[in-house]
């Protein structure tokens, strides 16, 4: 079978997926935008959706930028219905054409909290939120099919994604209360550790899985930049020319992860290195 797109993104409205799209088509890469309105992971049919398969077929790679539960990380019912019926979808899709590769976008969210440690690859996934479990499980059925059909399975493992056009998330909602109020309180003490990574940077790690052929298997993307989510905070305020005023709460948030994360693979693997610091990328929002 010819191949007509270069590659099948599937979430292909969502924050990440618009701008891998975006950044597909800046490179004149024939992309095939699937949308959550074509192709519904939570209500998928194998009869209804075969025209939209057949077309996801024609692919070399295919980016799986879809989840339903982002915003309900511990709604069971809807994460797992997001795993469900992606492993339905990749079942049709794997039976219906050959491709270089499979590009899972997985989450730090799988491997749960781990304090102290450096987490890399190998670090064993015990996850706390609905999200992080289907994620990981729908990851672990995944490789077992790609692995029968002799095809590539790479998850990247993001870290938080910040950048323009992000809705929701704890640092978007601060830096919208900071601009339309000029002051904001939390309700933790926010000393949980982060490792914010600028969109633009994501999607150059993204892409490593088309520039340089990698091999199948797990990647953390992160910036490689671990700061306390105060320390975040503060060089928000400091961007807004000292005008915002922050109140921190007197508890930590037990339920966030607080650890580091180690990108050394994928840098090893592929030569990539984040471009964009943080105190760069709060000022393209702003």
């Amino acid at each position: 079978m010819s191949k007509e797109y270069k590659a099948a993104v599937l979430g292909a409205n969502s924050f990440i997926g618009k701008a891998l799209c975006d950044e597909l088509n800046n490179r004149r890469y024939n992309v095939l935008e699937v949308t959550r309105d074509q192709l519904d992971i939570c209500d998928y049919d194998s009869e209804i959706h075969m025209d939209i398969i057949r077309k996801i077929a024609l692919s070399e790679y295919i980016y799986i930028a879809s989840w339903a539960g982002t915003k309900d990380l511990y709604n069971e019912q809807i994460n797992k219905s997001s795993c469900e019926g992606l492993i339905k979808i990749l079942g049709d899709v794997l039976k219906t054409g050959k491709y270089k590769a499979i590009i899972q976008l997985g989450s730090q969210a799988e491997y749960g909290i781990h304090t102290g440690e450096v987490v890399d690859e190998k670090t064993e996934c015990k996850p706390i939120s609905a999200y992080g479990k289907y994620k990981l499980e729908f990851y672990q059925k995944a490789k077992e099919m790609c692995e029968k059909t002799n095809i590539r399975l790479i998850e990247y493992r993001l870290h938080s994604v910040y950048g323009k056009n992000r809705i929701g998330g704890v640092l978007q909602n601060v830096i919208t209360c900071l601009k339309t109020t000029k002051e904001c309180a939390m309700k933790t003490d926010c000393s949980q550790l982060f490792d914010y990574v600028y969109v633009d940077d994501c999607i150059d790690a993204l892409l490593t899985a088309i520039d340089c052929e990698l091999y199948a298997g797990i990647y953390n993307i992160g910036s490689g930049r671990i700061y306390h989510l105060y320390d975040y905070i503060e060089m928000v305020c400091e961007a807004l020319s000292g005008e915002a005023f922050m109140k921190y709460g007197n508890y930590k948030d037990t339920k966030s992860p607080d650890f580091a994360y180690d990108i050394s693979k994928l840098r090893h693997c592929t030569g990539w290195e984040p471009q964009i610091p943080f105190e760069k990328g709060i000022h393209e929002i702003l």
